[in-house]
């Protein structure tokens, strides 16, 4: 490639000749209903570094060209120069046009001197060889299109076709047309799509993968040629959010016994909902990517009641595509989750693995054996932990809602009859015990996962929800939580609802679990007592607890109310709120 020997000097100088010096955070436009900031105002290069030789602006477009007659002969880049970001989405619509035109949008890219770039590109070109494809300018080809892969830090590849790249080529335009591209950056996950298809996607942990970067757009040496670009907007999922609150991560006591906050130690009472489903019987991640502003208002509703910790089910059929696969959207949608939850004060309590609705299980994860079955499950938390890890929100991991280990040879996951209201809150941890002990399954099975987790998450708590036995089976041992059993887990997760006229015995129950760590009541509800029961239940557990957790489906006090023909179950509802939001734990 010939370099143009331009003194660093007087580069600087064409940095701040053709940079607008005067763009400021006011100028950028406001965030659309889903979160993305437009980055080209379509009139002039304003917030971008270029070299004016090459980049313009005509008919609202970014554009790059190479003149017939005097074609260039070295890549020139243009750079957005607002950012650098690491977790991101970006659209962009593209033209080229001009036999043997090329570009490509680079992604966690360093400058270099001369208009020069290095790093990851989402490759384009006017043939059918390279666009869709993820390149590098040192390591070549990272995933071609028509491929997923997964690259380890020693540079391992292993990559699986999963789709036909000719018929891929397909999907976009040639010869002068537009095409949108998106591009998303979550962890290590890189996914290329052009017009909504997925053209190729990598996990990649290599050890020198680069983590940000600058967001370039390229002008490929090469004959005549013209490249536009518009419509350019990005949705950053690293950026700080602007927090009206200020959350203190959570860690154990010294003495074992309770929450306290990192950095001053104070001690926390968690009070709070889960967030499972609505009112519908729909779970949140059904229908979060399209009714993204319902999530965010029930938050601010759970807020409002004084609540401090929101317990959220992930199921493993909407994060994982393939038994080594994320869905990218997921985790970004988590993020922006976790988002909302910093900046209104919440603490998520982040429970995965769900399987609750059996059309949402996917075919490929049913039919895995144990073995398999617990691969996948710890590749879910790798990717759900690496989103979290930062976040002083998440207060913790539940593994699993409510595991099972069958004592005999079982041919179903899901336990038969296990069903309440259409959803499976219960599953199994194996279907084949094989003369193992129950307490060697559960043992293996915890540390497998925790190991999973603590990969990329040193410092989050985890725990287990489970169902007290003891409260329906007199004399009963836990078993997640047996000493041995629990050595990693680092708080007792239990799930009580007492019966009428027995709430000493809900007492006693719960005692049994008292093993020397924290413990947090993570679901609770008046449904088979009435509620002074319920209130002497809690009060009662005050002495060994440190945490109870109730459910909230979307639905205020003030809707219940103004319903003119409530059901015997929206009044119990606006009830509970009602008390549950007086009632409050210091």
């Amino acid at each position: 490639m010939c370099k143009n020997l331009i003194s660093l000097v007087a580069l600087s100088a064409l940095v701040l000749l053709f940079t607008d010096q005067s763009f400021t955070q006011e100028q950028e436009q406001e965030k659309d209903k889903d979160g993305f900031i437009t980055i080209f105002n379509g009139k002039d290069l304003t917030g971008w570094e270029y070299n004016p030789e090459i980049w313009s602006v005509e008919d609202d477009c970014l554009v790059g060209q190479s003149p017939e007659g005097k074609p260039y002969n070295k890549q020139d880049y243009i750079y957005w120069a607002k950012g650098e970001p690491g977790d991101f989405v970006l659209k962009v619509k593209y033209r080229l046009t001009g036999k043997g035109s090329n570009s490509g949008v680079q992604i966690r890219s360093e400058k270099r001197p001369n208009w020069d770039c290095y790093g990851y590109q989402a490759d384009m070109e006017e043939a059918p060889n390279w666009t869709g494809c993820l390149f590098h300018h040192s390591r070549g080809a990272v995933v071609k299109r028509g491929f997923k892969g997964m690259i380890t830090p020693d540079g391992q590849d292993e990559t699986k076709q999963f789709a036909d790249p000719t018929e891929l080529a397909q999907k976009y335009k040639t010869e002068g047309d537009w095409n949108e591209y998106e591009i998303s950056a979550v962890g290590s996950v890189m996914t290329l799509k052009i017009n909504g298809e997925l053209m190729c996607e990598v996990d990649d942990r290599h050890e020198t993968a680069a983590k940000k970067g600058i967001i370039a757009f390229q002008m490929h040496p090469g004959p005549p040629m013209k490249v536009e670009f518009k419509d350019v907007k990005i949705k950053i999922l690293d950026e700080t959010p602007q927090a009206t609150n200020t959350l203190d991560g959570i860690r154990i006591s010294d003495d074992k016994t309770k929450f306290v906050t990192k950095a001053t130690g104070t001690p926390v009472l968690f009070w709070g909902a889960n967030y499972d489903r609505d009112t519908k019987m729909r779970l949140m991640d059904d229908y979060w990517g399209d009714e993204w502003e319902t999530v965010v208002e029930d938050f601010d509703e759970m807020r409002d009641m004084g609540l401090n910790v929101v317990r959220i089910h992930l199921q493993v059929g909407r994060f994982l595509d393939s038994p080594t696969q994320a869905n990218v959207q997921a985790l970004e949608q988590l993020f922006q989750l976790i988002q909302v939850a910093e900046s209104r004060g919440l603490y998520l309590y982040v429970t995965g693995l769900a399987c609750y609705k059996k059309p949402n299980i996917p075919d490929w994860y049913d039919t895995l054996d144990e073995e398999g079955r617990w691969a996948t499950q710890a590749t879910f938390w790798k990717h759900v932990a690496r989103v979290c890890a930062s976040s002083p929100a998440v207060f913790c991991y539940d593994l699993m809602n409510e595991p099972l280990v069958p004592e005999e040879q079982t041919d179903d996951w899901l336990p038969a009859g296990g069903a309440l209201e259409g959803l499976y809150y219960v599953q199994n941890i194996t279907r084949t015990p094989n003369g193992r002990t129950q307490h060697d399954i559960a043992k293996a099975w915890i540390d497998g996962l925790v190991a999973a987790i603590r990969s990329e998450d040193k410092d989050h708590l985890i725990t287990v929800g489970v169902i007290p036995w003891a409260l329906y089976f007199q004399g009963a041992k836990p078993l997640f939580y047996d000493p041995a059993v629990a050595e990693n887990l680092d708080f007792v997760s239990v799930h009580f609802y007492p019966e009428k006229q027995e709430v000493e015995k809900a007492l006693q129950a719960l005692r049994v679990y008292v093993i020397g760590k924290p413990l947090v009541i993570a679901e609770m509800f008046p449904i088979k007592c009435n509620m002074e029961e319920m209130n002497d239940f809690i009060d009662g557990s005050k002495s060994v607890t440190q945490g109870w957790i109730s459910f909230y489906w979307g639905k205020t006090i003030e809707e219940y109310a103004q319903n003119p023909s409530p059901t015997i179950g929206d009044l119990m509802m606006k009830e509970w709120l009602e008390y549950f939001k007086s009632k409050q734990m210091k």
